[in-house]
């Protein structure tokens, strides 16, 4: 066993308790707290859930690209937006009502979102795929880092711009599959209230 070397310390206190970013015994604890009335949905949440915010591809408390245990603070200081209880409709009696703000003409094609102005001025872009469907007016497709080409995030199939490429394929070429995917872009998602519907893909695969 080598002898401990002090010049190899980042400080006195064990597994840097008290510095920046320590082994977060104190933050977890404080997440153990928050969600103790709901610990066995949590636990599965964290087991069993996906992570698709984060860029590592994290599905339960794993991920795709390194080895080891992937536990992070930021899923853990939001896990109580999954544990918590429905929202208190009262604490909205206040709030005024929302204005629509969506921008005219041409701009509206931007985005899927449609735009609303509070009482007090800020403007929010609410993304409605459920109760305001906008699919048939979606112009979006995307092209992941492995060169496939979606043309709905709702779905698993893509095209394989990538292997055209590889291939040798001519500018023309390549222009048709594109022209091709979108022209079979479908009509609409099939998501539904009960979270089924959506594809088996984890949105952090192709760049959500």
């Amino acid at each position: 066993m080598k002898s401990w070397n002090r010049s190899n310390w980042a400080g006195l206190a064990p597994n840097g308790v008290g510095q920046v970013k320590p082994n977060h015994y104190l933050e977890m604890a404080r997440v153990i707290w928050r969600n103790r009335d709901q610990l066995p949905f949590a636990w599965r949440i964290l087991t069993r859930g996906v992570c698709d915010g984060c860029a590592l591809g994290t599905a339960g408390v794993r991920d795709f690209t390194m080895d080891g245990v992937h536990l992070c603070m930021v899923r853990l200081e939001l896990m109580r937006l999954n544990t918590g209880p429905a929202l208190d409709v009262r604490r909205l009696a206040d709030a005024g009502a929302l204005a629509p703000d969506d921008p005219p003409g041409f701009a509206r094609l931007s985005g899927p979102a449609r735009y609303w102005r509070t009482g007090a001025g800020h403007k929010v872009g609410i993304i409605s795929a459920m109760s305001e469907n906008f699919c048939s007016t979606c112009n979006r497709v995307r092209l992941t880092a492995s060169g496939e080409l979606h043309t709905c995030l709702a779905y698993d199939d893509a095209t394989n711009l990538r292997a055209l490429v590889r291939a040798g394929a001519a500018d023309e070429e390549i222009v048709a599959a594109v022209r091709d995917a979108v022209g079979l872009k479908r009509q609409g998602h099939n998501f539904q209230t009960t979270g089924c519907g959506g594809p088996r893909k984890h949105m952090v695969s192709i760049g959500g």
